[in-house]
């Protein structure tokens, strides 16, 4: 087999890339800063730290995802999934064919159009994957307007759901500033008050630190706090992290199926210096479907 390569236009000029799959259609986007004297986007995965915007100290070109907009995406594999779609790169060549559908190309698992700062576009598809086996994912791959095909890698997360790319972090991990906080005033870390509810609570129940330090009951009755019990609430908050992503944006029907129409436990808290809300689902087998208040994410 050969190993060739096609790209219409440099990568540094791409400005977009819409990839319509089974799933749905998103597109990534190129973004910099303005006054930027670079526009080199292969520097983005050699980069340094990134803004809260998405975009370099230094004005690098970051990626972004336009459906994700608001949301924490997950930088890295954004930029690589952007890499990676932004060619055909292909591992062998099939030849020109009369009959696209029995490559999957009729009808494509995805269809992926570039475009360019110059207002140019390129589309090429995807179909199916070639029954012989290789190290890397392949698949059958034609440009639009053509009927030559080859065999070339895709990510498959050009053929996945847009939640892929969500940064499956929940909460941060506890601050500096938060644990020295609580070694002062005897407060569990980041968390100096918490409240629970839900279905799985007949009442609420309220419990904060005194003046003293010491961890106290106030609703629904007036007692000493369980001061194990809440530090082993906060570490398990500290760097929550999902398993994966299961809806961004999810309608009232979403929140009913996972759970979260009416939630089985509802955590409220301050945590690192900021007032969190944690929505549960009831167990489903070994997992749990979680959500934080004003993010419209299911995890």
């Amino acid at each position: 087999s050969q190993s060739a390569e096609i790209s219409v236009q440099r990568r540094e000029d791409l400005l977009s890339m819409k990839v319509t799959n089974q799933q749905g259609s998103n597109t990534i986007l190129s973004v910099t800063a303005s006054g930027s004297d670079t526009d080199d986007s292969e520097q983005v995965l050699a980069s340094g730290e990134m803004q809260q915007d998405g975009v370099l100290a230094d004005g690098t070109i970051v990626y972004q995802v336009q459906e994700l907009e608001g949301l924490p995406q997950n930088e890295t594999l954004v930029s690589q999934v952007m890499q990676y779609g932004a060619e055909m790169n292909i591992t062998e060549e099939v030849g020109e064919t009369d009959d696209l559908d029995q490559f999957g190309l009729a009808s494509p698992q995805a269809t992926v159009t570039l475009t360019y700062e110059d207002g140019e576009s390129f589309t090429y598809y995807v179909g199916d994957q070639p029954p012989v086996e290789y190290e890397e994912p392949q698949y059958y791959l034609v440009a639009e307007d053509s009927n030559y095909v080859y065999i070339g890698s895709v990510d498959n997360r050009l053929l996945g759901d847009v939640c892929a790319l969500v940064d499956t972090q929940i909460l941060e991990e506890e601050s500096e500033e938060s644990q020295e906080e609580g070694e002062e005033t005897g407060a569990s870390g980041a968390m100096n008050w918490l409240r629970l509810s839900g279905g799985a609570f007949e009442q609420d129940i309220l419990i904060t630190h005194d003046t003293a330090g010491n961890l106290q009951i106030e609703q629904p009755l007036a007692a000493p706090g369980n001061q194990e019990a809440v530090d082993y609430i906060a570490a398990s908050l500290s760097g929550l992290k999902a398993q994966n992503v299961g809806a961004v944006h999810p309608d009232s029907e979403q929140l009913e199926e996972f759970g979260l129409a009416q939630p089985q436990a509802v955590l409220e808290c301050e945590y690192n210096g900021k007032e969190v809300c944690l929505e549960a689902s009831p167990k489903d087998e070994a997992s749990y479907y979680l959500q934080v208040a004003d993010r419209p994410v299911v995890y």
